[in-house]
């Protein structure tokens, strides 16, 4: 099917309320409410932005596919003889399985509106090496009850399992999974195994290709990736939404458990064709995982090209959710260098034109954490706001970012009221010889620490090791506990208060943190080849750029 280039609405997002506390910062107020002066969100409202956002995303959508002729059916039984035919199937009714629906040979579904249930009994449709279509449809209840004597990636996948064969006898990897104007709900997949289970909605093995467009993910549940889990594949999500879907832990306790509360991938390239992660234009909120990645877990192997796109997207309010481990509030981005003999190109993270706010964890980077040997970090027209650390751990770092490995690049990025208790509330860096960051035309605003006897630099925890130059800082002298608090971010970084608005829609796909003309951080930045030609919200860029991720545009 042809892509087309459209505008997308997404629904209104939200932001966390803020109360404006005085003098240092409180260790036993929820972190997610720091952030002093004009960067504290506007409490009114209940602290929602009013009203769906303009459509000015420019992601790439699907069209439904045509079904015209399509073979309608209106039960159990006709659906299952019309899948095991494959071609064009339409339902003209809500569908309640009692056992799964296998698909051998291309198909199209389109649910016609209707549900289809797995009635809280059974997982749904399990495709193998073939390609599937699924649109128009709301997928419900499904739940994989598969026992633990079968491989793991039977036991994966509730309301949809496609596999691309098994890797070594069935030859190269084929197949595919496209998901139009769907909506999953209320699936599980969470047995107790010895297996890696993922997906409480979607499974996809060692499949080349698998795409999402318009499709909503709500509530469903897995031992790791409660709305999609898969392994050796690529994926590619526009225009979706992924809302209190969590990754739960129930597996058998392993550390590759409660991973990825709406997605969980591991080794992208291992389907051998292809090696891709990309979104644009998607919502997560208010998604949790146990241990690691309240939205996104993934780790590739190094050296494989595995390319990671994130862009136009927003990460609300997802949480990991232990007490005594955990990293990466939104996202927990891993290349894996346990295959020395790998030998291809570096893997490539990149986020732009983004929004992390009010993003959780127990340990390390409330908004991202990071880690490779050979790969690199690009963020772009970010903003980190009001994402965090735990308060309980006094070690807590990188309360809007953690750069564990690796080189980071930072280009026009905000980050405000960002906390983590040792310190680093904005970004931590750690002191590996191989974690590096390189930045520019980046905003800080009262990003927070208190660390015990003072002694926390607030906004970095130390100085980035290329200043590309243009950033600029600023901390509530209020909240200053000693000389370290507002440390220089880089050495060329200038401490000026920018007055920076608070969260809102200003247009474009997300929520952003806007300046006046009067801004310390208008035409501040310094122009050349890496400055990007527009801001967070799309809108272009002058010759004498703004710093942070929003340009007061005339």
């Amino acid at each position: 099917m042809r892509a087309r280039t459209v505008l997308v609405s997404l629904l209104s997002l939200f932001v966390a309320c803020s109360d404006e506390p005085a003098g240092a910062p409180d260790p036993t107020s929820d972190p997610r409410d720091g952030g002093g002066g004009d960067a504290a969100v506007d409490p009114s409202a209940d602290g929602a932005v009013d009203g769906a956002l303009p459509p000015t995303s420019t992601c790439e959508l699907t069209p439904l596919a045509d079904v015209t002729g399509a073979t309608e059916v209106a039960t159990e039984a006709a659906l299952r003889a019309a899948l095991a035919a494959g071609g064009k199937v339409r339902m003209t009714a809500d569908i309640t399985a009692t056992s799964p629906l296998p698909v051998t040979t291309a198909t199209i579904l389109d649910g016609g509106g209707h549900t289809l249930s797995g009635g809280g009994t059974t997982h749904l449709l399990v495709a193998t090496m073939t390609d599937l279509t699924v649109q128009n449809i709301t997928i419900a209840d499904a739940r994989n009850l598969v026992s633990a004597a079968q491989h793991f990636s039977r036991q994966s996948g509730a309301a949809i399992m496609v596999s691309g064969g098994n890797g070594t006898t069935d030859g190269p990897a084929k197949g595919s999974l496209t998901v139009v104007k769907a909506t999953f709900t209320g699936n599980h997949a969470e047995q107790v195994s010895n297996g890696d289970i993922r997906g409480g909605a979607v499974y996809v093995f060692n499949l080349p290709n698998a795409m999402f467009s318009e499709t909503t993910f709500r509530n469903n549940v897995a031992v790791s990736g409660g709305a999609i889990g898969g392994l050796g594949s690529s994926l590619s999500i526009a225009a979706s939404v992924f809302e209190g879907n969590e990754g739960n832990n129930a597996g058998r306790g392993g550390n590759l458990d409660g991973t990825g509360g709406a997605i969980s991938l591991d080794a992208l390239s291992q389907n051998g064709q292809t090696a891709y992660l990309r979104i644009c234009g998607a919502r997560f909120k208010e998604n949790r995982a146990v241990r690691t990645g309240g939205a996104i877990y993934y780790v590739n192997h190094w050296k494989t090209g595995s390319v990671v796109e994130i862009r136009q997207s927003a990460f609300e309010r997802n949480e990991t959710t232990s007490t005594t481990e955990g990293q990466g509030g939104a996202i927990f981005a891993m290349d894996d260098d346990k295959y020395p003999a790998n030998t291809g190109a570096a893997n490539r993270t990149s986020v732009t034109e983004s929004l992390f706010d009010g993003n959780t964890t127990w340990g390390q980077g409330g908004g991202i954490w990071f880690w490779t040997k050979d790969g690199s970090l690009l963020a772009r027209n970010v903003t980190f706001h009001a994402n965090a650390t735990a308060t309980a751990h006094e070690t807590g770092m990188g309360g809007g970012l953690a750069i564990s490995s690796g080189p980071a690049t930072l280009l026009n990025c905000t980050f405000a009221a960002n906390y983590a208790k040792f310190h680093g509330g904005g970004i931590q860096i750690s002191g590996a010889a191989d974690a590096t960051l390189a930045m520019g035309n980046t905003l800080f605003v009262d990003n927070l620490s208190n660390r015990n006897g003072g002694y926390a630099n607030f906004h970095t925890n130390r100085a980035v090791d290329t200043d590309l130059g243009g950033n600029v800082q600023h901390l509530d002298p209020a909240r200053v506990i000693d000389v370290n608090s507002d440390a220089l971010v880089a050495a060329g970084a200038t401490r000026a208060d920018p007055k920076l608005a608070p969260l809102a829609d200003n247009g474009g796909p997300t929520p952003t943190m806007a300046i006046a003309a009067g801004s310390a951080a208008h035409d501040k930045g310094v122009s050349g080849a890496s400055v990007p030609e527009v801001d967070q919200r799309l809108k272009k860029r002058d010759a004498t750029p703004d710093v942070g991720a929003f340009e007061l545009v005339p």
